[in-house]
């Protein structure tokens, strides 16, 4: 049977809201309009309503006036107060009156089902205790049947012993019930919760307190107790029940985390960053520093070899921060790729010390296909008449600074850390670079190009593969012939190789011609298909010119060709696979030149 809830509150939007919500959750749902016809529902459905949600400020009755004529007349029916932001009096008043607990408006309806489902536990709680209580008056044999069933444990303790352990509270505590019973029952709780307990104890049992059990393994073991006083052979003892509630608690600390946490790199998030900030804000904490860091490239990162690799990047500048931290420092995800560390009691001597740890971690770190880069601001605030907030924007502008200052040379650093890549995991080498290189310088000249333009296209030689970064080694390493799909991988590195110079602005004017690279002359290329004059110029030359040194080169998967057969292939493929008016001008350069590449 569903759990039935009755809400009395005079905003007709705030009754139905809530009846639509709490009917998605499988309750039954009665409404009162007011105080006086809440009352009049109450009377008829007493005995089928487990909770109400009241409202206090009404119209013809107010909501502590229902409170007191509910909990005199049906004190079985749990009632929870919705009162004002920020009317704690109100709040505290209620709970006198008998209301089980209390929410804000507006309601949070996650917080409100929470409040419910723990007014259910209270009343199923009662109706066990109950239950073993009355069993135990009838008989010590119908009693042990009960608790024996029950879910949760129920043990009797006298003097701080157990005297009485049901079966599933050895289950639970993973002990045999002779194990239990005769001894201390402060031997099987955490030292965490030892001084609750012995308090717990001394105030008779009373109250619900949230206890730390250890289990045969020294496994935490969270449990929730309740008890009453009953006669047990004779004597005064206590019926103590014991809920499991470890599960909940371990939920409870996960959303905790979660709401304090970045969820990728584990560091606070930049709301518990923000309310440290003021916490932390004191006379006693100075000098208190900030550095502001941002993560070089993960625009690039993510072109190059996906958002995996860019979340591997940001959770490897995470560690590399941490290591360089102590663990009193509040280290924060600020946004997207940038970090924020707040340091207590540090000089801007120590906070620069600090920025040198950080950035030598990240030189050190070498799980990535390319190094780690961060630019770094710091300030420090030395004075209390300093607003920290000025602290955290002179240090972000200093990052700023920083990062405008060396962007250019930090880009060129992780291209050329992604080439030492591409050569440690391809068979593309440095030699076969230079010969590149050298084969743009004398056929620019030939083709009549500018300076600039025979420079463009050096540069589009050294970079066409380099989206092969991406690509596994163990495709690009491969000594026998790829199979459909692992050439399908390696045919996306021209866009990810233009995705790349995209990313970096010294090199975007080249994107282009990387991107072309393995289009053909009759349209069959990938990866635009584009056909004849279409293709850049650019590309149409590093076409050639990269399968002319290849065929002369050694490979693992072929061997290499001499210089006539090379030539006799490139004719064959002119005007299918290469441009052949750049063909017939390149065999004339060999002819003339009598070029060997080795």
């Amino acid at each position: 049977m569903k759990n039935k809830i009755l809400v009395i509150d005079d905003e007709k939007m705030i009754r139905e809201g809530l009846k639509k919500l709490l009917m998605l959750d499988d309750y039954e749902v009665l409404l009162g309009e007011d105080g006086i016809h809440g009352l009049e529902v109450i009377e008829k459905e007493h005995e089928n309503i487990q909770v109400v949600i009241l409202d206090v400020k009404m119209p013809r009755m107010d909501g502590m006036e229902v409170l007191q004529i509910i909990k005199k007349n049906y004190p079985e029916i749990e009632v929870i107060i919705s009162t004002g932001h920020g009317a704690i009096e109100t709040a505290v008043q209620a709970l006198r009156f008998g209301a089980f607990d209390y929410t804000n408006k507006p309601i949070e309806y996650d917080e409100l089902v929470l409040i419910i489902m723990r007014a259910l536990d209270k009343q199923r709680v009662v109706r066990e205790k109950q239950a073993a209580e009355d069993a135990l008056r009838l008989s010590e044999e119908k009693y042990r049947t009960v608790v024996e069933q029950a879910n949760d444990g129920i043990a009797i303790i006298k003097d701080g012993v157990f005297e009485y352990v049901s079966p599933p509270l050895g289950k639970i505590l993973n002990y045999t019930v002779s194990e239990l019973e005769g001894n201390s029952v402060i031997n099987n709780i955490s030292s965490d919760s030892a001084y609750e307990f012995r308090n717990y104890m001394d105030s008779g049992f009373t109250g619900k307190p949230e206890i730390i059990f250890l289990n045969r393994d020294k496994g935490k073991i969270y449990i929730e107790l309740s008890s009453g006083t009953i006669e047990y052979r004779g004597k005064e003892a206590y019926l103590v029940i014991f809920r499991d509630i470890t599960e909940r608690k371990l939920s409870e600390e996960k959303i905790r985390y979660l709401s304090f946490h970045d969820s990728l790199t584990g560091l606070y998030n930049r709301g518990y960053f923000e309310e440290e900030m003021k916490r932390l804000d004191t006379k006693r904490q100075l000098p208190i520093s900030i550095i502001v860091g941002d993560v070089n490239g993960l625009k690039l990162s993510n072109d190059a070899f996906g958002h995996y690799i860019g979340d591997e990047l940001l959770k490897a500048a995470a560690e590399c921060i941490k290591k360089s931290c102590r663990k009193e420092d509040i280290i924060s995800r600020w946004g997207g790729d940038e970090f924020v560390i707040l340091l207590p009691t540090v000089t801007e001597t120590n906070v620069q010390k600090v920025c040198d740890r950080i950035m030598n971690e990240c030189e050190k770190y070498d799980e990535l296909p390319f190094k780690i880069s961060i630019s770094l601001g710091e300030a420090t605030k030395n004075d209390e008449s300093q607003d920290l907030r000025e602290i955290l924007k002179t240090a972000e502008d200093k990052m700023y600074k920083n990062k405008l200052m060396s962007g250019k040379s930090m880009r060129n650093s992780i291209i050329t850390s992604l080439k030492t890549t591409l050569y440690e995991n391809s068979f593309e080498t440095d030699e076969h670079s230079g010969r590149m290189i050298k084969l743009c310088k004398k056929f620019g000249k030939v083709l009549e190009l500018s300076n600039s333009k025979i420079e463009e296209l050096v540069a589009i030689a050294t970079l066409h593969d380099i989206g092969k970064v991406a690509i596994p080694k163990e495709i690009l390493s491969k000594p026998g012939k790829l199979t459909l799909e692992e050439m399908e991988q390696v045919k996306k590195h021209s866009e990810i190789g233009y995705r790349i110079a995209k990313s970096c602005p010294e090199i975007s004017h080249l994107a282009e011609g990387i991107l072309g690279h393995h289009e053909r002359w009759d349209g069959e290329g990938y990866p635009n298909k584009l056909k004849g004059e279409k293709i850049p110029y650019e590309s149409r030359i590093i076409s050639i010119l990269d399968s002319y040194d290849v065929m002369i080169s050694d490979r693992p998967y072929k061997r290499k060709m001499n210089q006539k057969e090379a030539e006799k292939e490139l004719k064959r493929c002119a005007g299918t696979q290469f441009d052949p008016c750049l063909v017939e001008k390149f065999l004339e350069l060999l002819e003339e030149q009598s070029l060997l590449v080795s």
